[in-house]
C-alpha cells in the first residue's frame, strides 16, 4: 500500500470513528425519548364522546330532573349521573392537554431515528470505502483496478465451495486475494478484486464445481473378478485410471468414483469393455471338498493355471456353489477341468435282482459272505470305494418282494460298470443251486404247517437246504448244493399238493352273511363232515378244501342251501320305518302269503327278503310299489305343521285308525321328524283319503308366540299395521309385554307370523312353503342352483326343515326376484307336473287358506300361493291331467273375481299417483269409501287402483268419483325437467329465486333429489298452469343468453356420461354439459375459445361413432362433421331440429296426452316423488318452512343429496334455517 493510500484509510477510520461515536450517543437519546413516550401513552385515559356530547348529555339529565316529579331516589340517581360526566368532562379537557404533549414527544422520536439512519448509511460508505483500499494494498494495485465478478454455482456445490466452517472460503481468499462473498439464496458467489486474481479465483471455483461424484453400477460377475486374484484386476484398473479416485466395496455392486467428467467416462469405457465371465456349479460339501484339494491345492492349481478366481460358498443345506470369474476363454477351460474331475470321482448306485435266497445266504453268520465278497470286489480294482448291500424289502415292489430281493453296488463312477459285471458272475455261481417248485397259494399254509413245524421238517431232510415260499404266486425256491436233498424235499411237496385240492364257488355278499349266520349253521356241519374246509374267498365267495372226491360233494350241498336262499336287499327311507314295523304291514302280509322271510335291519335302513329267486324278487317288488309308488299304488304326502301334528294324529292315533277305517286299502303314516302325513293304496282311495285329512285339518285351530324387540321402531298393535300382518285372513293378535300371541287357522297363523317375523328384521324376509315332494326335490337338488341364487340376486337363502319352507331374505326387490326365479326352477324341473299360474295380487284376499285347501283337496295337487308375487307354484304328484283341473280352478276363481273388481291401471312416468293417494288424497279416498260402501286399495308396486265391493258389482258412482279424483291429482302436480346447468341459478342464492317463483303463482316447487334437472310443481290446476308456462319462459331467457351446442348420441352414451365423464370433460374444458338420457341429447355450454368443440369431440370418442353436426348460422353440414347446432341469442324453439334443451313438454290429463307444439324447451310430465320427502325438502332447503315428519312412503334422502356435517358451504349447496346443507 502507498503512502498516500495509506493516510487516506488513516483518515477514514478517524472519520468512522466519529460517526460511530456519535450515533452510539444519539441512540441513547433515542431511547430515553422511546421511553417517554410509552409512559405517555400508558397515562393516557380516553373518553368516547367529544365535551360537546358530554355538554348535552348533562342538559338533558338537568331538564329531565328540573321539569319532572321525581322519587328521591331516582333524582339522586340523576345527580350522580351528572356528577359522573362532569368529571368526563375535565378528563376530556385534560387529554387534549396531554396528547399535544404525546405529539411534541412523537416528533422527536422520529427525528432521532432519521439520524441515526443517516449516520448508519455514512458508517456504511466508510466501511466499504476502507475495504476497497485494504483489498487494493493486498494486491498491490490502486483502487481503480478492482472489479467485482458473479459467478454461478450449482446449489449442491455450494457446500464444496464453503467447506467446513468457511474453510474453503477462507483457504480461496487467501490464495488468490480476493474477496470472496457466497449468497444462499440465489446460489451465486461474489468476487472483488484486480482482473488477474478474480481470473483465479474463477478457476478454483470451476475445479470444484465441474468435480463430479457418480457411481457405477457393476455386474456380479465383474465385482466378484476385480476381487478375483488377490484384487490384480482391481490394481491395474486403479493404476491406469489413476486421476480419478475409485472406492470398491466387497458389501456393495456400486463403484464409488471422484473426478472429472472425462476420466469418468473413460473409466465407464474400459469396464464396460472387460470380458468377464462368471460360471456357478452347484456341487456337495464332499464334491467341494474335491475341488479344494488338500491344503487348498487343487483350488491353488486352478487359479495359477487359468488366472481365475474361485469361490467356494456353503450353504444351510448340505450343498455347496463353485463360482468361477475371469475371462471368457479361461473361465471356460477351468469349469471343464472341474466337471472332469467331479465325473471321475461320482459316487453311483446299481441294484441287481437277485433271487431271495442268495440274499439270505449271504447275509447269514452277520453276513460274513457279503463282506468277504465286498473285500474281493475292492481288491480286485485296487480302491476302497466299492460298497455292497441289500435294499430294504419296504422299498421294493410288492409283486417281487417275497421272492427277490435286490442286491446294491456303489462306488465311484470310474470302476462302477467294471464291479457290476464281476458281481453278476459271482451270482449266476450261486443261482446254479437253487431248485424252483410251483404250486397253488392256497397250498402254501399247508406246506409251511402250523407254527411253521412241516417247513422246519423239510428243512431238515438230506443234508439240509434253505426255503422260501412266495405266499402270493405259490413259488417254493430250495437251495442246496447236493442234488439228492433237493429232490427229497420236491418228493414231500407233491404229496402235500396232492391232499389239499381246492375248488371256488362264486356268492353273492348278502348270501356270504347267510351262510356264516345261524341259518347257515347246518350247512357249515354237513360240508365238515365231508372232510373238507370251507374257507372265505374274498371278495368272489368261499373256497373248499380237500380231496378232489370229497370238495365235489361239498360243493353240491352248499348250491342247493343259496336255491333256496336267494336274497334281495331293499334300501328304506327313515320315513318308512313306523309304517313297515307294523302288526299289519306288508311285510306281515308278504311272508304269509309268499313264503318268505323277511328282516329289517334298521341301523342301515335295509330289507332283507330270502326265499327262492322267483318269491324273493316278487315280494321285493310289492314292497317297492307300496313304498314308492308304481303298479296301481300311489304315495301322496302332505305338510303338517310342527303346531298341529298332534291334533292330527289324535290320541293314541285314534285319527289315523279312523281315516283308514273310512277308506280301506289305505296306509297312513305321519313322521314326527319330517313332519309330513303320507297316504297309500290305490289311486282314487289314496286322493279321497287324502281330500278327507285336508278338509278336517281346516277346522284345526292353532296358537302360536312370536318374541318382539324391544326396540321395535313400528306399533304393531295399530289398526292399520294390523290390517297388513293379517291381511284379512281370521286369526286374532294379542301383545303381552315383549310377544304377540297369534290363535286361529293353522295355515293363516303360520301365514301371520311370517308376516310378523319379516316386519321385525333387519332384512325384508319371505317363506315359500312348498310340498313335501318339491321341497325333499330341492334339497336333494345340486347346492349350486341355491347358490347362484344367493350371489346373483344378493339375497341369503335358508332351508326351514321343519315347515318345508325356503326362507329368503334381503332387499324386498331382490326377495321378490329370487322367489319368483325359484319358482320357474321348479318349475322347469318337473316340467310335466309343475305350472305357475299368474294371480293378480289384488285378487289375493280370494286365494283364502279355504279356497287354497279345497283346491288342493278337489285337483289332488299341492299349491302354493304367494300373495306378494301373485303366482301359484302347482304340483301334481301322479299325473298332468291332475294339474290341468287344478289349473283350471285357479283361472276360473280369478275370472270370477276380476269381474267384480274395479282395476285402474297407471303407466310408469304415472307412478307417483300410488304415493299421492296413500298421502295428499287418502282422506278423499276414505270419503269414497264410506259413501258408496266400498273398499279401495291402492297398489304402488303395480302401480294400480282397485276398488270392490263385497260379493257385489263396483257401483258406478264409486268408480266416477275415483275417476274424478285421479283427474284432480293429475291436474294439480306437473313434472317440469330444465337444463341441469340452470338449476343452481333457477333455486337461487339461499333458495330465494325458487321461493319467490312459489310466492308469485301460489304454487309449491320442489327438485327432485334422483333428477339432477326435474322440479316438480304442485298446487292449484289453475296456478300450475300458469307457473309451468312462467318456468318455460324463464328457461328460454336463460337458454338464450346461455347459448349452446346440441349434440345427439347414442342412449349408451348418455348413459356414460351421467355415471362418470360428465364431471370430468367439464373440468377438463371448462365447460357445462346438460344431459338429456330421455332423448339422447347433449348440450355442451360455455368454455373459452374452442373449448366448447373439444369437448363436442370428447363426448364423440366416448361413442366410437359418427355424430353428425351442423352451426345454425349457415344452415349447412359437412359429411364428415358432426351434426351439431348452436344456441344464438335469440332462442328458437319451433322444431325438434334447432332446440337447445333436451325435453319436450307435456301436460297430463286424465284421460289424453297432449303434445305441446309451441316449445321443445322443457319436459313436463306427471311423475312425483311422495308428498313427505317433497315436505322434508323444503324443511331443507328453506327458511320459513316447517318440520315434518317422514315415513315408509318418503323417499329416502342419502348423503349425496343432503348433509348437516359441512363448514363451509360451496358452490352448488345451499344452508337452511334448520342448519342443513343441501346440494342442488
Amino acid at each position: 500500500m502507498s503512502e498516500a493510500a495509506f493516510n487516506i484509510s488513516t483518515t477514514l477510520q478517524t472519520r468512522r470513528k466519529e460517526v460511530t461515536e456519535k450515533k452510539e450517543s444519539i441512540e441513547v437519546k433515542f431511547e430515553t425519548a422511546k421511553d417517554q413516550l410509552q409512559k405517555l401513552y400508558a397515562k393516557s385515559k380516553p373518553v368516547r364522546e367529544s365535551p360537546q356530547q358530554l355538554e348535552q348529555k348533562i342538559a338533558e339529565l338537568e331538564r329531565k330532573r328540573t321539569l319532572t316529579s321525581l322519587p328521591l331516589s331516582q333524582e339522586k340517581d340523576i345527580l350522580r349521573q351528572i356528577d359522573r360526566i362532569k368529571k368526563s368532562v375535565i378528563q376530556a379537557q385534560e387529554n387534549k392537554e396531554h396528547e399535544s404533549l404525546i405529539r411534541d414527544k412523537k416528533a422527536e422520536v422520529d427525528a432521532l431515528r432519521n439520524e441515526i439512519r443517516s449516520l448508519v448509511a455514512q458508517i456504511s460508505e466508510l466501511n466499504n470505502a476502507i475495504l476497497k483500499i485494504e483489498l487494493a494494498g493486498r494486491l498491490h494495485c490502486s483502487t481503480n483496478d478492482l472489479e467485482t465478478k458473479v459467478v454461478e454455482c450449482p446449489v449442491d456445490k455450494l457446500g464444496e465451495v464453503i467447506g467446513k466452517g468457511g474453510s474453503k472460503l477462507k483457504e480461496l481468499q487467501q490464495q488468490t486475494g480476493c474477496v470472496v462473498e457466497v449468497d444462499r439464496n440465489s446460489s451465486k458467489v461474489t468476487l472483488k478484486g484486480n482482473n488477474s486474481a478474480i481470473q483465479h479465483a474463477v478457476k478454483k471455483i470451476e475445479d470444484i464445481i465441474l468435480i463430479l461424484d457418480d457411481e457405477i453400477l457393476l455386474t456380479s460377475k465383474i465385482h466378484s473378478f476385480l476381487f478375483s486374484n488377490g484384487m490384480t484386476p482391481f490394481k491395474e484398473l486403479r493404476n491406469n485410471h489413476s486421476e480419478v479416485y475409485i472406492e470398491l466395496s466387497k458389501e456393495s455392486k456400486k463403484l464409488k468414483v471422484r473426478g472429472k467428467e472425462g476420466a469418468i467416462s473413460s473409466l465407464k469405457d474400459a469396464i464396460a469393455q472387460l470380458d468377464v465371465a462368471m460360471e456357478t456349479i452347484k456341487v456337495s460339501n464332499k464334491e467341494a471338498g474335491l475341488v479344494i484339494g488338500k491344503g487348498g491345492s487343487m483350488i491353488k492349481s486352478l487359479t495359477e493355471k487359468y488366472s481365475i478366481g474361485v469361490e467356494i460358498n456353503k450353504d444351510a443345506t448340505e450343498s455347496a456353489f463353485v463360482e468361477v470369474v475371469g475371462t471368457s476363454s479361461n473361465v471356460a477351460d477351468a469349469v471343464k477341468e472341474i466337471n472332469q474331475l467331479l465325473y471321475q470321482n461320482q459316487d453311483v448306485k446299481s441294484v441287481v435282482v437277485v433271487n431271495k435266497l442268495i440274499k439270505n445266504r449271504l447275509l447269514e453268520n452277520s453276513g460274513a459272505s457279503l463282506k468277504l465278497m465286498q473285500k474281493e470286489l475292492n481288491k480286485t480294482f485296487d480302491t476302497n470305494s466299492i460298497r455292497l448291500g441289500f435294499e430294504s424289502s419296504k422299498d421294493q415292489d410288492t409283486e417281487n418282494a417275497a421272492s427277490s430281493a435286490l442286491f446294491e453296488i456303489a462306488s465311484i463312477q470310474a470302476v462302477h460298470m467294471a464291479a457290476i459285471d464281476v458281481l453278476k458272475q459271482k451270482i449266476a455261481e450261486c443261482e446254479s443251486n437253487i431248485l424252483t417248485v410251483h404250486v397253488d397259494p392256497t397250498i402254501v399254509p399247508k406246506i409251511i404247517g402250523k407254527g411253521g413245524e412241516k417247513i422246519k421238517e423239510l428243512k431238515k431232510l438230506g443234508k439240509g437246504s434253505t426255503i422260501e415260499i412266495d405266499k402270493v404266486t405259490g413259488e417254493v425256491s430250495i437251495f442246496s448244493s447236493d442234488e439228492n436233498t433237493k429232490n427229497l424235499v420236491k418228493a414231500d411237496i407233491d404229496t402235500i399238493v396232492a391232499q389239499n385240492q381246492s375248488l371256488k364257488i362264486p356268492v353273492e355278499e348278502p348270501m356270504i352273511g347267510l351262510i356264516y349266520g345261524n341259518a347257515g349253521k347246518d350247512i357249515r356241519a354237513k360240508i365238515g363232515s365231508k372232510n373238507v374246509t370251507l374257507l372265505r374267498d374274498v371278495p368272489n365267495g368261499f373256497i373248499l378244501k380237500g380231496k378232489l372226491e370229497d370238495i365235489t360233494a361239498g360243493a353240491n350241498l352248499l348250491r342247493d342251501f343259496m336255491a333256496l336262499n336267494h336274497t334281495v336287499e331293499i334300501k328304506f327311507d327313515v320315513d318308512d320305518t313306523k309304517i313297515l314295523m307294523r302288526k299289519d304291514s306288508i311285510i306281515a302280509t308278504l311272508e304269509k302269503e309268499s313264503n318268505v322271510k323277511i328282516r329289517m335291519l334298521r341301523s342301515n335302513r335295509i330289507l332283507e327278503i330270502r326265499g327262492t329267486e322267483e318269491k324273493a324278487k316278487f315280494a321285493a317288488t310289492e314292497i317297492q310299489n307300496f313304498l314308492r309308488g308304481g303298479n296301481g299304488c300311489v304315495v301322496l304326502k302332505i305338510a303338517v305343521l310342527p303346531t298341529i301334528i298332534g291334533a292330527v294324529i289324535g290320541k293314541n292315533g285314534s285319527n289315523i285308525s279312523r281315516y283308514e277305517n273310512e277308506h280301506p286299502g289305505v296306509k297312513i303314516d305321519v313322521s314326527s321328524i319330517n313332519h309330513v302325513m303320507t297316504f297309500r293304496g290305490e289311486e282314487n282311495i289314496a286322493y279321497q283319503a287324502r281330500q278327507t285329512v285336508l278338509t278336517e285339518m281346516l277346522k284345526i285351530y292353532a296358537n302360536d308366540t312370536v318374541d318382539l324387540p324391544a326396540d321395535l321402531p313400528k306399533d304393531l298393535s295399530d289398526k292399520d299395521n294390523l290390517r297388513k300382518i293379517t291381511n284379512d285372513r281370521s286369526v286374532a293378535i294379542s301383545f303381552r309385554g315383549s310377544q304377540a300371541k297369534l290363535r286361529g287357522n293353522y295355515m293363516d297363523v303360520f301365514a301371520v307370523k311370517a308376516t310378523i317375523l319379516s316386519l321385525i328384521s333387519e332384512s325384508h324376509e319371505s317363506r315359500l312353503a312348498l310340498s313335501p315332494k318339491v321341497f325333499d326335490l330341492l334339497c336333494n337338488a345340486d347346492e349350486q342352483i341355491l347358490e347362484n341364487l344367493k350371489n346373483t340376486k344378493s339375497v341369503a337363502v335358508d332351508l326351514d326343515r321343519d315347515y318345508h319352507s325356503v326362507v329368503i331374505s334381503g332387499k324386498k326387490s331382490n326377495v321378490k326376484r329370487a322367489k319368483k326365479e325359484l319358482m320357474e326352477i321348479i318349475e322347469s324341473s318337473c316340467p310335466n307336473l309343475t305350472s305357475i299360474v299368474s294371480a293378480p295380487k289384488y285378487i289375493a284376499h280370494a286365494m283364502s287358506t279355504l279356497v287354497v285347501t279345497d283346491i288342493m283337496a278337489q285337483s289332488g295337487c299341492d299349491l302354493v300361493f304367494d300373495s306378494e308375487l301373485g303366482m301359484c307354484l302347482l304340483h301334481a304328484t301322479t299325473s298332468s291331467e291332475r294339474l290341468a283341473n287344478g289349473v283350471r280352478m285357479i283361472e276360473d276363481i280369478v275370472k270370477s273375481c276380476e269381474k267384480k273388481i274395479h282395476v285402474v291401471h297407471f303407466d310408469a312416468t304415472e307412478s307417483w299417483i300410488a304415493n299421492s293417494l296413500l298421502t295428499t288424497y287418502s282422506g278423499l279416498l276414505n270419503d269414497i269409501e264410506k259413501k258408496h260402501g266400498c273398499k279401495i286399495d291402492v297398489l304402488k308396486d303395480e302401480i294400480l287402483v282397485t276398488v270392490t265391493k263385497k260379493d257385489l258389482a263396483v257401483p258406478d258412482g264409486a268408480k266416477a268419483a275415483l275417476a274424478d279424483l285421479l283427474g284432480t291429482a293429475k291436474s294439480q302436480n306437473v313434472f317440469i325437467e330444465i337444463p341441469e346447468s340452470s338449476m343452481t341459478q333457477f333455486i337461487g342464492q339461499s333458495s330465494k329465486h325458487i321461493k319467490n317463483f312459489a310466492k308469485t303463482y301460489n304454487v309449491q316447487i320442489e327438485r327432485i333429489k334422483k333428477s339432477s334437472c326435474c322440479l316438480h310443481i304442485y298446487g292449484s290446476k289453475v296456478a300450475v298452469s300458469s307457473a309451468a308456462g312462467a318456468v318455460k319462459e324463464w328457461v328460454s331467457e336463460w337458454e338464450s343468453k346461455n347459448p349452446g351446442i346440441l349434440v345427439k348420441v347414442e342412449p349408451p352414451i348418455t348413459d356414460l356420461l351421467v355415471k362418470s365423464e360428465k364431471a370430468k370433460i367439464s373440468r377438463e374444458f371448462g365447460v357445462k354439459i346438460d344431459v338429456n338420457t330421455e332423448d339422447s341429447t347433449v348440450v355442451v355450454r360455455g368454455g373459452k375459445g374452442n373449448s366448447h368443440d373439444k369437448a363436442v369431440l370428447a363426448i364423440k370418442n366416448l361413442s366410437g361413432i359418427a355424430i353428425s353436426h351442423n352451426h345454425s348460422s349457415s344452415g349447412q353440414s359437412s359429411v364428415n362433421e358432426p351434426s351439431i347446432q348452436r344456441n344464438q341469442k335469440k332462442n328458437t324453439l319451433t322444431d325438434d331440429t334447432n332446440r337447445t334443451s333436451s325435453c319436450t313438454q307435456k301436460v297430463v290429463v286424465p284421460s289424453v296426452i297432449i303434445e305441446n307444439k309451441k316449445s321443445d324447451g322443457i319436459k313436463m310430465k306427471h311423475e312425483t316423488k311422495p308428498q313427505n320427502a317433497s315436505k322434508l325438502f323444503k324443511f331443507l332447503v328453506s327458511d320459513d318452512a316447517g318440520p315434518v315428519t317422514t315415513g315408509d312412503l318418503q323417499e329416502t334422502w342419502d348423503a349425496s343429496t343432503v348433509s348437516s356435517g359441512l363448514e363451509n358451504v360451496e358452490e352448488g349447496f345451499f344452508r337452511s334455517a334448520s342448519g342443513y346443507i343441501v346440494r342442488i
